[in-house]
Formats: C-alpha cells, sequence, structure tokens
C-alpha cells in the first residue's frame, strides 16, 4: 500500500499481496470501503481481480449503516471464473480472522497489533493529527 491513495494503480484493491517466489504475480487483494457496498460492487471488484489473475478478493466493508448484502450468488459467479471472493462486514470481522491466521498466538497478536500499526502509519507520513487520532484511540479502546 502506498502513502497516496492511487487505487488500482497496480492491482484491483487497495492492498495486494504477492506470491512469495515471485513479485510479478498478485495472489490476494482486499478493498476496504468506507461508503455502502452492494452486490454490484462485489460482481464488478471480482471481475478486476479476474482480469488481472488474482485469485484471492476481498473487500472489507466498513461504512457505518453497512446493510447486509447477500454475497452468495456473488461469490459462486466469482468461483466460477477462477476468483474466490470474501466480503469482511466490519473491521471487527476482518481482524479476527487476522489474528487468527496469525502467525503467532491471538493474544500475542492484539497486544503486538496497536505498535505495527503506529509504526505503519509514520511509514506512510500519516499527519500528527492522524498518529494522534490512532494513539487516543488505542488508549480509550
Amino acid at each position: 500500500m502506498g502513502r497516496i491513495n492511487d487505487p488500482d494503480r497496480h492491482f484491483p484493491g487497495d492492498v495486494g499481496v504477492r506470491v512469495a517466489d515471485t513479485e510479478a504475480v498478485w495472489e490476494k487483494v482486499f478493498e476496504v470501503r468506507d461508503k455502502p457496498v452492494s452486490e454490484a460492487d462485489l460482481y464488478h471488484f471480482a471481475q478486476k481481480s479476474m482480469d488481472n489473475d488474482v485469485s484471492e478478493a476481498a473487500i472489507v466493508a466498513v461504512a457505518p449503516g453497512q446493510p447486509q448484502i447477500a454475497a452468495t450468488t456473488a461469490r459462486e459467479w466469482a468461483a466460477a471464473r477462477g476468483v474466490s471472493l470474501t466480503l469482511f462486514s466490519g473491521w471487527e470481522h476482518f481482524i479476527r480472522q487476522v489474528l487468527f491466521w496469525a502467525s503467532i498466538p491471538t493474544s500475542e497478536g492484539v497486544q503486538a497489533l496497536p505498535a505495527l500499526v503506529f509504526a505503519r502509519l509514520v511509514e506512510l507520513e500519516v499527519s500528527e493529527v492522524g498518529a494522534k487520532l490512532w494513539r487516543s484511540a488505542v488508549a480509550d479502546g
């Protein structure tokens, strides 16, 4: 993920994971949406992933008031075209999965996460206001 929001510059989505043995192939892509996601958005993202030879695609729907959407049909459509499509409804669902699949125990991941996020904010040159907001959110949480 770069410092500047430039969607789809090198791959579909906001965050891409490369195949371990080559930098030329994207294994997974994630799109974070802070506006409501529709069923049509799922098809569109799956199509973009397919067009870029990405076989694993996920949308993290974090908009306040995100309506429940039936993703089953879109997932089946994507799977028939070689794309595994996942929808995470909210940050909590996504973060719980990340912690579960991490190489360290969840309790250790929960403790390490705030500092890791802060380090990434610094790396991305987030404003001091943004950094303070993160520190405040972590302290209040």
